[in-house]
């Protein structure tokens, strides 16, 4: 499933992690969360309507799949169920989030030597850049992307662009 992330394969990511959700019990808040993000990814990038809804559905079961293990939460748990209620808190949308899953697990360093993924990558932080540069309202999403694109160029051995990402979001 992670590969297939890294490898921007939404289909199969999708494939995978729904075939987890439905076949284990470990954690399914967290797997739920993950078929969202890909569901949403996906159907962003292609403009599929039908798929941003089946993301919208696995988003708003996520909090009720919660496990406590000893009256406790697991925090991975805790933070994909704020990352769900922040999507529809948002308006159904949320900022990059497979590459911030990437980044959070430490996965992100995958697409170190490897060009033509990293390019992938590169070209939907672009994209993404470009949208929220026109919505002057809301930094914040801006500001994100910019850092993903800078740990994007710093995996792409592109340091100066890197810090010059690093450095306008610390400047802001």
């Amino acid at each position: 499933m992670w590969t297939n992330a890294v490898l921007c394969e939404w289909d199969e990511s999708i494939k995978y992690a729904k075939l987890l959700r439905e076949k284990t019990l470990h954690s399914p808040a967290i797997v739920t969360f993950l078929e969202a993000i890909f569901r949403y990814t996906k159907g962003k990038l292609t403009n599929d309507q039908a798929m941003l809804d089946e993301a919208a559905k696995l988003f708003e079961t996520v909090p009720t799949l919660r496990i406590r293990y000893l009256g406790k939460t697991m925090t991975l748990e805790k933070a994909v169920i704020v990352q769900s209620q922040r999507f529809f808190k948002n308006g159904k949308m949320l900022v990059a989030p497979v590459l911030e899953s990437l980044y959070n697990i430490n996965y992100i360093y995958l697409l170190n030597g490897n060009e033509a993924i990293a390019q992938k990558w590169f070209d939907i932080v672009q994209n993404d850049l470009n949208v929220y540069a026109k919505d002057s309202g809301d930094r914040e999403k801006y500001l994100t992307v910019l850092f993903y694109k800078g740990v994007i160029l710093k995996h792409m051995k592109k340091y100066n662009e890197a810090c010059d990402c690093f450095n306008t979001i610390m400047n802001e």
